[in-house]
């Protein structure tokens, strides 16, 4: 999907809206029919206007909302919430807003103009001065005008919805929040596609069309790519109409943090829900391929050469994790400061929130290729557990089994691995653990290594790679890759490799 999918979901203006400072010229909202007028044979046949009140402005606690002393009125309307749209006569209303509960305390009172058949959004948020905020009761009296100290955005609403699109529009909301770009991944291509762009803060966007579809949005600081918020996957309706609003404090320390809530402007206006907040994927190489035992690699990310994702990966070593940007990406093994012979090439799908291990191994069906093994890694910590699984990566190994020896008994964790194969994650508690491997269904370990204490929250993956001539045949005693098992700690950065040693004999 590209840009060009997210167009502009009008031609002409119709109204006149009041704004706050700091919205230049050119980022002024206005309100737009359908350019082949879509929309337009709804909205005349009402008779009134319709309002809904959103509260944006973290400062300010519970209001009350008064209209025409009376004539319509809104209780404890919490930050963050909608009112959901209230049908007013057109023309001019008297708006009072209140502390709840507190009908003497006028925080913000002024007149709004509404005109016959349109639906407004009357948006609260903070009040900037200098670089600094305020809250309604530390100014004189602010008004609904087009002066400095306008609190309330009156927006109108385009709510007509679109057959076989979705409508959505931006408003920056948040005070101390730099201007924004706000933009979706394109799955296909891996890459960020802006669709909102350089918006300040009291300023809204147009209403833009878009196929109903699952979206991965972002916000950046405008101008750059790296996202400053990122969401989990939402899904965008057919015919559905959104406005979505960042809101509340850049500080990550401020009680009321910086949110992105979309709000629903169909039907009654009162539904809404906040974006949850995701990670980039994570990903890391480890190389256990023997093949290219003397050759350290590079990874490159969608043709990106010049700058790998990862650089001089040596034989069992861990590249430790980086982030990638979600959507399905191209991968390319290559000796290290070259483009070519490409040993390895896979399309990865990578989801936000998640991590992945990729294994370079040799390839079993044939002489001289190699193979990526993707894992998914769970790497969240438990406390007061290890969590622990098994990768099988050695390329003329049998099926093994890897579990504890006391010394006369060995006790399986995981069984009858093969190789390329690879365990889950079993959770044991923390401690001194003393591993054997054995081939699968043996009961006695071919190989017994010497303790090892596991700390609880780490999160460890076992690997065995190598090869076994010199296990398996007593005469081989010069394996230029000698059978290891090695664990990898899956906790950040993911680099780090602690490798198990064989017991002597008579240990």
């Amino acid at each position: 999907m590209s840009k060009s999918k997210f167009i502009l979901a009008g031609i002409f203006m119709v109204a006149l809206i009041a704004f706050m400072s700091g919205c230049t010229e050119d980022k002024k909202y206005y309100p737009f029919l359908g350019s082949d007028g879509a929309g337009a044979e709804e909205i005349i046949q009402e008779l009134y206007s319709k309002v809904r009140v959103i509260h944006a402005d973290y400062l300010l606690g519970a209001v009350d909302i008064d209209i025409d002393d009376g004539e319509a009125s809104l209780t404890a309307l919490g930050y963050g919430e909608t009112s959901g749209y209230v049908p007013l006569e057109p023309g001019y209303r008297n708006l009072k807003v209140t502390p709840s509960g507190q009908a003497m305390e006028i925080k913000i009172e002024g007149n709004i103009e509404l005109f016959l058949n349109f639906d407004y959004t009357a948006l609260a948020i903070p009040v900037v001065e200098n670089g600094l905020i305020f809250r309604a009761d530390f100014r004189a009296g602010p008004t609904l005008s087009n002066d400095e100290d306008v609190q309330i955005l009156l927006l109108p609403d385009a709510r007509y919805s679109v057959e076989g699109m979705a409508k959505i529009r931006f408003i920056h909301a948040s005070p101390d929040t730099p201007d924004v770009d706000v933009g979706y991944f394109d799955r296909s291509a891996g890459a960020l596609v802006k669709v909102f762009e350089d918006v300040s803060f009291s300023c809204a966007e147009e209403y833009v069309l878009a196929p109903p579809d699952t979206y991965t949005f972002a916000v950046t600081v405008a101008g750059f790519d790296d996202p400053v918020l990122l969401f989990e996957p939402v899904s965008l309706a057919d015919g559905g109409v959104y406005t979505i609003i960042a809101h509340g404090s850049f500080s990550p320390d401020d009680e009321y943090p910086l949110r992105v809530t979309v709000f629903v402007d169909n039907l009654s206006g009162d539904e809404a829900f906040d974006l949850v907040q995701a990670t980039l994927p994570e990903i890391r190489a480890i190389h256990t391929s023997t093949r290219a035992f003397e050759i350290p690699v590079d990874v490159a990310v969608d043709d990106g050469f010049d700058e790998p994702a990862f650089e001089d990966v040596a034989y069992g070593d861990s590249s430790g994790y980086g982030t990638l940007f979600p959507g399905t990406r191209n991968l390319k093994v290559v000796p290290a400061d070259q483009e070519q012979p490409v040993v390895i090439e896979a399309d990865l799908p990578l989801e936000v929130n998640d991590d992945y291990t990729i294994f370079a191994m040799d390839d079993p069906e044939s002489e001289a290729g190699l193979i990526p093994v993707a894992l998914y890694d769970d790497r969240a910590a438990v406390n007061d557990q290890v969590k622990l699984r098994f990768v099988h990566a050695s390329p003329d190994a049998p099926a093994v089994d890897v579990g504890l020896w006391d010394g006369e008994t060995f006790t399986p964790v995981f069984s009858n691995v093969a190789y390329t194969e690879f365990s889950d994650y079993v959770q044991v508690d923390p401690g001194e653990y003393t591993f054997g491997v054995a081939v699968a269904g043996q009961p006695t370990p071919l190989l017994v290594y010497q303790s090892v204490d596991l700390d609880g929250g780490s999160v460890l993956t076992a690997t065995a790679f190598g090869t076994v001539l010199d296990e398996l045949d007593p005469g081989v005693d010069d394996d230029d890759f000698p059978f290891t098992v090695g664990v990898f700690v899956d906790n950040d950065p993911g680099d780090t490799f602690i490798e198990l040693t064989p017991q002597e004999a008579g240990e």
